[in-house]
């Protein structure tokens, strides 16, 4: 790039670099600060857009790609069109999928030139046309969509096309619409490049590449840890683990968290799984108006309140037996438990009395039901917990305050609304200083300098998988519209797969089985295999670095526990049962006491049943009397009484029904 600029007399400083992602630009500056003198300007097309103004303010109602105030507007619209479904479940998708393709095609539009834009949602509108037959209510809510992102500010990338500078272009992972458009718009005095990282990268392969089956979850999470240690241990900084298997890496990092491996972690997890989103769950499922004991218990667990108050209250619960919220006797609570129980069912209540409310005002009875449970402190103070506010617009309810009134909802939807938000949303925890393990998703591996790579997940079911159809487009109108295909997101993950394997080594995990599902190695594994047979190369063999450990065998003698003391005065037939068939589970359940905490449920089990007819036998059987006695007191009458003489059935009584 430096020789392409000292060629055409150009400055650098008067050079913009543009790089894919925001990852790259790190090693991108390092590289040029090794040449010295002056440096070009590198940025993405976002962050340099950004760095030319504002971005213009969206107006009530308008795309803002923010999930929460989105899915709100998106609602609106459909409640306003008849032909939409009224079910609730079936509203419900409508509205994801026309966010989804909302933000699609805003995105897709952000890439052509403003003085064509209008065209372009021209061209829209005619292909989604309403038709009548299969598939017009997809269509319609499609057309419901593009209007919607038509509706929306200027996107602030539209200062590029204004800007003169000259443009280098770093393609790596195929085109991108936006940068490829700019420079089309370029004079033909503005000098323009194109540095094409994707020419060769089929061609190259890296020098150690390995393959190895694990068991099952753990073991493929063990050995990917190991595996990640032993790269550690040997200086090779910093390590990618390749995020294909979000469930597996949170594992993965759990286990290298636990030996002191600094981690940096660019793909976070969802929102909802974090202690803060819990909080806030909890609180809204125990306040519905038929939430059972259960949920009660898990909400009082989560708050600042005294946990031996909770474990008190939970105790007389399961020994009554309530089930439910309302079945509860609050006299039979005794100390601190009433209190605390009063506090609790006066906070509900605040909740369950209300019908229909703005969301400004479901919003602020959260906001006042962390507090006085005592949370809302901590999650000021914790980062994914502020996130949570943020996301739920809790502290920050000016920036929507009109769409936040005119929208009613009741405790269901608002439930619903906000599991939807926390859902949508991703945290991504603060960058450990000098990370040697950065956990990333495959297609932020290209063009950065990692010493090793270490992928698991890479099986059928999470790797090479075929991309489902976009929910309201078909692949004619994505195309035209510019919204990427199926096809297209295919390619793409395909040359992100071959930028992966074409430097640093890399060590592949795949497991047999997810639990009774089996699975096998990736498609893109499987051609990997065969690009090595082309090259005369086989897979390397993978080695577990986990050092064995020999156990001398220490035999014992078996066990002669003596406890008469804890012995019950009367066996049950299950305990005698357990008894003969294992003598340990015997002594773990019926001496010593160690039973899990049975549900508080209203379901009707067999156990439940066997106990209710025990009892009904029981019944009958002290309140029938003497032998031929009716049940009323009066004498059997003589007709039936001589009616069982000499039977076959002579002194049995047939059961009264149940």
């Amino acid at each position: 790039m430096r020789q392409w600029a000292y060629a055409r007399g150009l400055a650098l400083h008067t050079v913009v670099v543009l790089v894919p992602f925001a990852q790259q630009l790190p090693p991108a500056r390092k590289a040029f600060a090794q040449l010295g003198g002056w440096q070009p300007r590198i940025e993405t097309t976002r962050t340099l857009a950004a760095s030319l103004g504002p971005a213009p303010r969206s107006a009530e109602g308008q795309i803002s790609f923010d999930a929460a105030t989105d899915r709100l507007h998106a609602a609106r619209l459909l409640r306003g069109q008849s032909w939409v479904s009224r079910d609730p479940l079936a509203f419900d998708d409508a509205v994801a999928a026309v966010v989804t393709t909302a933000h699609a095609l805003l995105k897709a539009a952000a890439a052509v030139e403003p003085a064509a834009r209008a065209a372009h949602w021209q061209r829209g509108r005619e292909l989604l046309a309403t038709v009548a037959g299969v598939g017009a209510i997809e269509r319609g809510l499609a057309r419901v969509a593009l209007e919607w992102a038509a509706a929306a500010p200027t996107p602030i990338t539209d200062a590029l096309f204004d800007c003169r500078f000259a443009w280098v272009v770093i393609q790596s992972g195929g085109e991108d619409p936006l940068a490829q458009r700019v420079m089309a718009a370029m004079p033909e005095d503005v000098p323009c490049l194109v540095l094409d990282a994707d020419a060769r990268v089929h061609d190259a392969l890296a020098p150690w590449l390995s393959m190895a089956s694990c068991e099952g979850f753990e073991h493929e999470a063990l050995c990917a840890a190991a595996q990640v240690l032993d790269h550690v241990r040997r200086g090779d900084a910093p390590v990618a683990l390749v995020a294909q298997d979000r469930l597996l890496m949170r594992r993965v990092r759990a286990l290298l968290e636990r030996h002191g491996v600094a981690v940096q972690d660019e793909t976070g997890w969802k929102l909802s799984t974090t202690r803060a989103a819990a909080q806030v769950m909890a609180l809204l499922r125990a306040a519905a108006p038929q939430a059972s004991t259960d949920l009660l218990l898990d909400w009082l667990k989560t708050t600042a309140w005294p946990r031996a108050t909770v474990a008190q209250i939970e105790a007389v619960c399961r020994r009554e037996g309530w089930t439910q919220i309302t079945s509860l006797d609050a006299d039979r609570l005794r100390g601190a438990a009433m209190p605390l129980w009063l506090d609790a069912m006066g906070l509900l209540q605040t909740f369950s009395a209300s019908r229909r409310l703005a969301l400004s005002e479901w919003l602020r009875l959260l906001r006042d039901g962390l507090n006085v449970s005592g949370v809302l402190s901590p999650m000021l103070a914790d980062d994914a917990g502020l996130q949570v506010l943020q996301t739920l617009h809790i502290e920050d309810p000016s920036a929507w305050s009109s769409q936040a009134a005119q929208t009613t909802m009741a405790l269901h939807d608002f439930s619903a609304w906000v599991d939807a938000a926390l859902e949508d949303a991703s945290f991504i925890p603060e960058a450990a200083p000098e990370a040697s393990v950065v956990v990333t998703p495959l297609a932020r591996l290209m063009l950065r300098p990692f010493a090793a790579v270490v992928f698991p997940g890479a099986d059928d079911h999470h790797l090479g998988v075929d991309a489902g159809p976009h929910p309201l487009l078909n692949e004619a109108q994505a195309m035209a519209l510019g919204v990427p295909t199926a096809r297209q997101r295919r390619q793409a993950e395909a040359l992100a797969f071959a930028h992966a394997v074409c430097r640093a080594p890399v060590s592949f995990f795949y497991r047999h089985a997810d639990g009774a599902e089996p699975l096998a190695p990736s498609p893109l594994l499987e051609q990997l295999g065969l690009r090595l047979a082309a090259a005369g190369r086989t897979w390397d063999r993978w080695v577990d670095p986990r050092p064995a450990v020999q156990l001398a065998p220490t035999p014992v003698t078996m066990p002669a526990p003596s406890a008469a003391a804890l012995l019950p005065a009367r066996l049950s037939a299950s305990a005698c049962e357990a008894l003969r068939a294992c003598p340990y589970r015997f002594h773990a359940l019926y001496l010593l006491r160690a039973r899990e905490a049975e549900e508080l449920d209203d379901e009707v089990e067999q156990r439940d049943y066997g106990n209710w007819l025990h009892d009904v036998l029981l019944k009958f059987h002290t309140q029938r009397g003497e032998a031929g006695v009716c049940r009323a007191g009066s004498r059997t009458p003589a007709r039936h009484r001589a009616r069982g003489k000499g039977s076959k059935g002579a002194g049995r009584r047939r059961l009264p029904p149940v």
